[in-house]
């Protein structure tokens, strides 16, 4: 009997509900859902005001590399993209972090870089860091940019659309991590709302972090 397209490889420690099919696609929910992030990417940088584009790029890059992080991932459930997939997802979300620090540009850069490399060499020494240390340093960047809001008593549309997308984003996750929300056979599942529900909330992020950086 000929072999799978990726059974030379070996699994993803991670399993989602969608099952794997026998295919050069293996999960197709979850990989053509993947491209909510580049649809993102795309309406960022043609949204973007003139004097907006340097940071409205660097979302977009970052979005675009989550996207083809998460379909490798998904289309071939192999370990190795899994790895890739969770490299990408910091390299938003570190951004996130450094853009709510309001760094200069030089300082910037160098924040970024350690904060990248620091993400990625934990999960490098266990997975089971992934989308918790994600989950975290969304959480922070979020909490620095919410400190001023509830001080003037006014949170920005951005940041409350954001919040709410991400929030439903992590509870499609979980029902369907843990199989309470579950069938296998289908497509649409909760892992591909999530890859739809970040790809909107990075969206809004990325209005939200160009409004006074050029």
């Amino acid at each position: 009997m000929p072999q799978c397209p990726w059974d030379g490889f070996r699994p993803a420690v991670m399993q989602f509900c969608e099952a794997s099919r026998c295919a050069l696609v293996a999960q197709p929910g979850n990989t053509w859902s993947s491209a909510a992030y580049a649809l993102a990417a795309v309406a960022l940088v043609l949204s973007a005001p003139p004097k907006r584009r340097a940071t409205s790029a660097a979302f977009a890059l970052a979005a675009l590399a989550v996207g083809a992080g998460s379909a490798l991932y998904h289309a071939t459930n192999a370990y190795a993209f899994e790895l890739v997939d969770l490299a990408s997802m910091y390299a938003l979300s570190c951004l996130l972090v450094v853009q709510s620090l309001r760094l200069p540009r030089g300082r910037a850069f160098a924040a970024y870089a350690v904060l990248l490399a620091g993400s990625v060499a934990a999960v490098l020494l266990s997975i089971a860091w992934g989308d918790a240390l994600f989950g975290g340093e969304i959480a922070v960047a979020m909490a620095i940019e919410l400190k001023p809001a509830w001080r003037a008593r006014r949170v920005p549309p951005t940041l409350a659309l954001a919040g709410a997308a991400f929030g439903a984003a992590y509870a499609a996750w979980n029902l369907d991590y843990y199989r309470v929300a579950c069938d296998p056979g289908n497509a649409a599942n909760g892992h591909a709302l999530w890859h739809v529900l970040t790809a909107a909330a990075f969206f809004a992020l990325g209005v939200h972090y160009r409004r006074d950086r050029a």
